[in-house]
């Protein structure tokens, strides 16, 4: 027995043997794996150690421009004060903010804009874009005072208050140039050029305006009562209160026609400066017109829900359109003809956009796709498109050329989107001889969109932003003679532009 014992030992100490060299070689690699351990953490301490060093250094980089930065404001207000420029007080920005505010007080429950269409106050300085591209904005080139009568900066470089920035992705770069500023005492709700570009009109507080377009003079002022020779004397006429919101003219050149809050059209003989008819049909403020290629045709769109046509030699409403079951919900807000005098396109807060038939009365086709109010209505110069502009942000353009001939009870699909403001879309307006689509906005920015390039505009954003006034842009048209085009704000001032290309034609 005891002899099978003894051969037992010098296994049990071969095992113990195994073992142990086992043991030393896992503490091997644990000690392997510590200093790899070891060497990780010192790189992630060495890491840290340069970051918070980098971020010293841009903390310092930031407290150094941020000092460049109050010092340049420092010295402009400094030369603001020496000119006797100084900030206009709160109370004054409040009543301004009001005036645009009182305009469109209560019309959403009237079946009219939204007060909230429009900010209130004027700014005393206005956002930038340049971020909207990346890129830098570019100072406008066409300020005429010179230097000394307005603010220079550190490079002693007149400021203007105005700028540009070019899409760097665009096809063409595109420049600007202010012509004329017309200064009003109210809010421009609109603008629009006579066909033959002589002209162009505003609606303001209890007036139309009308410029010689070329050399920015006003001609006239056309009131309720009759036309006025002065601002003063607009003033001392007992007219209410009442906002001119939209105008045009006729194919001809020689009427005005003015739609106001009155809720009459008035149509204006321009040159022997007195009224050819007052049209009255309408129960709630008229908030749009145009006029029909032909001449013979006024349409008109109204917070009552409807548009009408009228007939400019008798001034009669001869159809009304909206009175069928799949009528505007709610007020319209603006009206246009197609240039081959077919068809009547309006836009609704309903947020839907109806086309009729001219002649019939019939409803040929209903866009939805907004998802807000529907402020701005354009057809295309060869028909075949019409663009919307609604309070959420967006444009779309729809393609028209088979209007009423898609299947009862289909959707006619939105062709192309464009998303680029940042605010709501107050206006939208087509060069008559080129490819823009111009649109205006509450973000205070006019944007131009390139239909010549239309898949690209849709997805890059647009080719232009002009930054060129201090409150919303609510109204923006394009001359029929000539790359030019006028805007219509909130900061009581209606601009003349005129834009050419960097390389020529286009």
């Amino acid at each position: 027995m005891y002899g099978g014992g003894n051969v037992g030992v010098p296994d049990l100490l071969e095992t113990l043997k195994s073992e142990y060299e086992q043991l030393l070689h896992e503490g091997s690699v644990y000690k392997a794996q510590k200093e790899d351990y070891e060497r990780k953490l010192e790189a992630q301490v060495s890491e840290l150690t340069l970051l918070q060093q980098s971020l010293n250094e841009l903390e310092r980089t930031h407290l150094s421009v941020k000092a460049m930065h109050e010092e340049e404001i420092r010295r402009l207000r400094q030369q603001l004060e020496s000119m006797g420029a100084h900030p206009k007080p709160a109370a004054a920005a409040q009543l301004e903010g009001a005036a645009l505010a009182q305009m469109f007080e209560g019309q959403r429950a009237a079946g009219g804009p939204s007060p909230t269409a429009l900010p209130g106050g004027e700014a005393a300085a206005f956002p930038l874009v340049g971020a909207a591209f990346g890129a830098a904005a570019k100072i406008g080139e066409g300020h005429a005072a010179a230097q000394g009568e307005w603010p220079i900066d550190s490079r002693g470089r007149p400021l203007d208050d105005w700028n540009v920035v070019q899409n760097p992705t665009a096809a063409v770069k595109t420049n600007i140039e202010l012509q004329h500023t017309l200064d009003h005492d109210s809010v421009v709700c609109c603008v629009r050029f006579s066909n033959n570009g002589r002209y162009v009109a505003t609606g303001c507080h209890n007036a139309a305006v009308l410029y010689d377009a070329e050399t920015g003079e006003r001609l006239a002022l056309f009131a309720n009562q009759g036309v006025v020779e002065s601002q003063a004397a607009l003033e001392q006429l007992e007219l209410g209160d009442s906002y001119v919101r939209s105008v045009c003219f006729s194919p001809d050149s020689r009427f005005l026609v003015a739609g106001a809050e009155d809720k009459t059209i008035k149509i204006w003989d321009i040159q022997a400066r007195r009224l050819r008819h007052s049209l009255v049909g309408h129960t709630k403020d008229i908030y749009s017109v145009d006029y029909s290629t032909d001449g013979r045709y006024v349409v008109s769109g109204s917070g009552d829900k409807r548009a009408k046509l009228w007939d400019v030699s008798s001034g009669e409403c001869v159809r009304t359109y909206g009175d069928d079951d799949g009528g505007p919900m709610d007020g319209v807000t603006s009206v246009a003809l197609s240039p081959d005098g077919r068809l009547i396109a309006a836009g609704s807060l309903d947020r839907t956009v109806r086309v009729w038939d001219c002649e019939t009365g019939t409803c040929l086709e209903r866009f939805e796709g907004h998802s807000d109010s529907v402020y701005a209505v354009a057809f295309a110069p060869d028909g075949k498109y019409l663009a919307t502009g609604s309070l959420d942000k967006s444009l779309k353009l729809w393609d028209i050329s088979a209007a009423g001939t898609r299947a009862p009870g289909g959707v006619s699909k939105c062709r192309y989107t464009f998303e680029g403001h940042k605010d709501f879309v107050l206006s939208v307006a087509f060069a008559p001889q080129d490819t823009w689509l111009i649109s205006g906005s509450k973000d205070r920015s006019v944007q131009f969109w390139d239909t010549h390039n239309i898949s690209t505009a849709a997805e890059e954003g647009p080719s232009l932003i002009l930054q060129g006034h201090q409150n919303s842009v609510i109204s923006v048209a394009h001359s029929p003679a000539g790359k030019v085009f006028a805007t219509g704000s909130g900061d009581k001032r209606a601009r003349i532009w005129r834009y050419s290309y960097a390389n020529g034609e286009r």
